[in-house]
């Protein structure tokens, strides 16, 4: 104002000066030529997980936060909103930084700050962690034990950073989903059998296994049951399931009440049920089955054979030449050691059964002895047509059983037959050579039988078998020859035996 001289006029220049320059500096900052002061920045993490320590936040590796700059002030007022900006103050790739999002990259710490154009306005310090867990425990709130049970699961994790909101998640999975039934925290067992429970978090892993039953509905048996001496016998309860149709646990059987094993009327096999009358008495057997379990009384009496039947009789025959041999097996019981076969041929016309055979069993069989077998010969050469009747009664010296089913055995002869059996014996090639008329049979093969009296052979020998044609020759020793020989002829189930020849 020094080159305004008058001082009237200098007034009145100041007069015009300053609110000039009062509205040239409102528009300067209005219009951000001049940038405003600054006041109270700082820099918040405003959404995600982290922790706010003394003099960094520690954050999580592979999350993505929101920063703040808090409640600045500019001065003045009316200036311009300045064009503050977050910024990595470092080059390590620790984190990136997207406008006011904050994304971790790897482990480590770095530096953020407030820009302001170049002026750094406030900076801050931030670690990322990648949290491990320590420990894991495991929790299941009910016991699964049943098909349709379910509980809820629930986990405990240590984490060596304690402070974020969020705990590690924890994963549930089954080892078998037919068994096991996992969906979120819940638990349920669907199917019989074994499978187990895994829990996951990090590197630490925790497991529950669990062996699913069937949730046993009834077990239905008779209640009273009355054995004989020596009489074996098999408890066999009905098991249904809830719900019906699975697999039912396994059946257990004890003995109820406190006896010496030398009192005991029964002998009991606790894993099949399998019952043993020993002597005359009472015993309540309990039968359990998961979760439910029923009491049965056994009540053994003196043995009476003729409550005894003989049963499964099974009855073969086989045709050799002119004998029908019969093969007759049945069930051996316990406790009788004597078997009558009885026959009635009908053939003959004969109106009774006779026995034809007995059966005795050897006293070091008897413990070993499942089925009775026995064979009977019976002569055909007379009969065309075979009917026989034929069955069987087992006997000890307290009477006899019942008799078994009676088998019905029937055969007609086949008018084909191994005719002209020849043998030729040559004392110079000390050869016997048999021939026969051959039977028009497909698959049919031959068998020599021989008793060689010179040997002193008491009975007839194989001597050469799958001859499928008809002839064959002997070796003899010494140009001397002593034999009964006769040829068997074997197709599909039936066997034809020649006449029986002398050769000497």
């Amino acid at each position: 104002m020094k080159w305004i001289k008058d001082k009237k006029h200098r007034k009145i220049a100041l007069i015009i000066y300053i609110p000039i320059l009062i509205i040239a500096q409102f528009y300067l900052f209005k219009l951000g030529v001049i940038r405003p002061m600054i006041k109270g920045v700082e820099i918040h993490i405003v959404d995600g997980d982290y922790i706010n320590d003394i003099d960094k936040y520690i954050v999580k590796l592979d999350d993505k936060l929101k920063l703040s700059m808090g409640d600045y002030i500019k001065i003045p007022n009316y200036s311009k909103h300045p064009n503050l900006k977050f910024k990595v103050l470092d080059n390590r790739d620790i984190i990136s930084i997207d406008g006011n999002n904050m994304t971790t990259l790897k482990e480590g710490y770095a530096s953020i700050g407030v820009m302001n154009g170049s002026g750094l306005l406030k900076k801050a310090t931030v670690k990322v962690v990648n949290p491990k867990v320590e420990d894991l425990e495991l929790n299941i709130d009910e016991d699964l034990i049943y098909v349709g049970d379910s509980a809820n699961i629930s986990s405990i994790i240590e984490v060596d950073y304690k402070g974020f909101k969020e705990s590690p998640k924890v994963n549930y999975r089954s080892s078998n989903e037919d068994i096991l039934e996992v969906e979120g925290n819940k638990i349920k067992a669907v199917g019989v059998g074994k499978a187990t429970l895994y829990a996951t978090s990090g590197d630490k892993e925790e497991e529950i296994s669990y062996r699913i039953k069937a949730r046993v509905g009834s077990i239905d048996i008779e209640k009273d049951i009355k054995i004989e001496v020596n009489e074996t016998i098999k408890l066999n309860p009905s098991i249904e399931t809830s719900p019906e149709g699975l697999k039912h646990p396994r059946v257990e059987y004890t003995l109820v009440g406190s006896k010496l094993p030398i009192s005991r009327a029964i002998g009991l096999n606790n894993s099949d049920g399998t019952i043993t009358a020993i002597r005359p008495g009472e015993e309540i057997v309990k039968i359990t089955c998961g979760n439910k379990s029923i009491m049965v009384n056994i009540k053994v009496v003196e043995e009476n054979i003729s409550n005894k039947a003989i049963e499964n009789l099974d009855v073969s025959k086989e045709i050799i030449g002119d004998k029908m041999i019969i093969t007759i097996v049945w069930d051996y019981i316990k406790g009788i050691n004597d078997y009558d076969i009885y026959v009635r041929n009908n053939s003959l016309g004969q109106g009774k059964f006779e026995v034809i055979k007995s059966r005795h069993i050897k006293e070091e069989d008897r413990e070993s002895i499942v089925r009775v077998e026995s064979t009977v010969e019976i002569d055909i050469s007379n009969m065309d047509e075979v009917d026989l009747d034929l069955y069987v009664v087992g006997k000890n010296d307290k009477g006899i059983t019942k008799p078994s089913k009676i088998e019905k055995i029937a055969y007609t002869k086949e008018q084909e037959s191994i005719n002209d059996l020849v043998g030729n014996f040559d004392k110079l090639n000390n050869t016997v050579q048999l021939t026969w008329r051959n039977i028009e049979k497909e698959d049919i093969v031959y068998r020599v039988y021989i008793k060689n009296n010179l040997r002193g052979d008491s009975d007839f020998n194989l001597y050469a078998d799958e001859i499928i044609s008809s002839e064959y020759t002997i070796n003899t020793i010494d140009g001397e020859a002593d034999m009964d020989v006769y040829i068997v002829a074997i197709y599909g189930n039936k066997i034809i035996r020649s006449n029986t020849i002398k050769i000497k």
